[in-house]
């Protein structure tokens, strides 16, 4: 199934672990705190696991980590993207 992950994380060196693990899985970037990408239940429950790792206990009180993880159900017959596409260093990523 394909899963949306969104996040709004203030620390910089969190957020970049967070954009760095879900690269790991295969998830693609489409926005700059948003990737997208198919995991099997088993890997969704490992990154889940992982994310949690990563934003460890609760935050300071100016400091926002929250990670949102979407199911994208496979009836979406398509995405319409208005403006550019998030482009990465290796070059510009597929939209699905």
């Amino acid at each position: 199934m394909k899963y949306l992950v969104v996040y709004d994380i203030t620390n910089d060196r969190l957020r970049a672990r967070v954009a760095e693990k879900l690269k790991d899985y295969g998830l693609r970037r489409i926005q700059y705190s948003a990737f997208l990408g198919e995991l099997i239940p088993r890997r969704l429950r490992s990154l889940v696991q992982d994310l949690r790792k990563i934003l460890g206990p609760r935050p300071e009180e100016r400091e926002r980590k929250v990670i949102h993880v979407f199911p994208v159900p496979s009836s979406l017959r398509g995405i319409i993207v208005i403006g550019d596409e998030w482009k990465e260093e290796e070059g510009r990523v597929e939209v699905f």
